[in-house]
């Protein structure tokens, strides 16, 4: 992959199959088959695998966001990079062409 330039994340899979993507909501009832993904909560109603496909994406983009705008200080916190404001612009229409 590194040949290529194409980058590889890694995330957690726990319960991306059972995770509405529009409103987070998380259930076991949300899988009422296996092809189909209904939420309890908002609705929404999607094919099952795309539905997952969607919960992975988006914890990858988050990843990926987090990275870019955070740095992790010595008392293990969070804290803002300084950033150009171009540089945040840029990274942010990006995410948004990907998501």
């Amino acid at each position: 992959a590194n040949r290529y330039g194409v980058n590889i994340s890694f995330i957690h899979p726990e319960y991306t199959n059972q995770t509405c993507n529009k409103c987070g909501c998380i259930s076991r009832k949300n899988r009422k088959t296996q092809e189909d993904f209904s939420c309890i909560e908002c609705n929404y109603s999607e094919n099952a695998d795309l539905n997952s496909a969607i919960n992975i994406k988006n914890r990858v983009l988050l990843d990926v966001l987090r990275d870019k705008f955070l740095q992790i200080n010595s008392f293990s916190e969070f804290r803002n990079k300084n950033l150009k404001k171009e540089i945040i612009k840029s990274t942010l229409e990006n995410y948004y062409r990907v998501a």
